[in-house]
């Protein structure tokens, strides 16, 4: 049988109702459902799917609004993230490698879909993105110039990444999220994608704890996720000052010649 999105909300004890309205399987959505619990999905995301701060990373939204990245992919990309860990520019990083190696990756084309099909037939939140960042012309010439010389030769100079193994910046909705911690703690600690059966190659990023102030996070960040048709909120110091500390990553390693 299958619902309208209306129903399917009501059904599953959602919460509000989006401006969706797509067809979907029932017994699908409520399989996908089951699924997302037992493996934690709505654990880390939370029950409505807005997403939380966990500490040292940030569990984002996947409900269906528009401004997210599950949003803005299908159903049958959904699927391909959780075998391959990556799709639509995005490339999975953090404590999702560890889902996706170890788990998702394993799953049947079948549940996958479950859990694709519930996350587009759940209501969308009401996230919207934050106001950017004002920057003037010296610092954007200064932020631009940091990312061709420590950015560009992965990500490209146009922030276009490599299909499956390196994140696009441009039009990447996981890289634009009004908390910041993941794009902060990668460029603090470094980061790696999934190995799995289907992109056995796993890119790593370095740590540029050492190589750049907090001030200077700030302005590449600001740059990247306002650049190449992205808009974002402003990155705060005061976040990447209280990470660094967290992580009790390095400090910027400062000549004194």
């Amino acid at each position: 049988m299958k619902i309208r999105y209306l129903l399917a909300g009501a059904y599953l004890g959602l919460g509000a109702v989006g401006a969706y309205a797509q067809d979907f399987d029932a017994a699908v959505v409520t399989r996908g459902s089951e699924l997302a619990a037992e493996n934690s999905c709505t654990g880390c995301h939370r029950a409505d799917l807005t997403g939380t701060n966990m500490g040292w990373y940030f569990a984002p939204d996947i409900s269906p609004n528009p401004n997210t990245l599950i949003g803005q992919l299908s159903i049958e990309e959904i699927v391909a993230y959780l075998q391959t860990g990556a799709a639509g520019g995005a490339v999975a990083a953090g404590p999702m490698v560890g889902v996706i190696e170890n788990n998702t990756q394993h799953m049947s084309v079948e549940d996958l879909t479950a859990i694709a099909t519930f996350l587009k037939a759940s209501p969308a939140s009401d996230y919207t993105p934050g106001e950017p960042p004002v920057m003037d012309e010296a610092t954007q010439t200064r932020a631009a110039l940091s990312y061709e010389v420590n950015c560009a030769a992965c990500h490209g100079l146009s922030g276009e990444g490599i299909p499956g193994m390196i994140p696009a910046f441009a039009g990447n909705p996981s890289m634009l999220t009004n908390d910041a911690t993941n794009v902060i703690h990668a460029l603090l600690m470094g980061a790696r994608a999934p190995a799995t059966e289907s992109l056995a190659t796993a890119a790593g990023m370095p740590s540029f704890a050492w190589k750049m102030s907090d001030a200077e996070i700030v302005e590449i960040l600001d740059f990247v996720r306002n650049s190449w048709g992205n808009s974002a909120a402003a990155v705060s110091i005061d976040e990447v000052e209280v990470l660094r500390e967290d992580l009790e990553a390095a400090q910027k390693i400062v000549s004194t010649q």
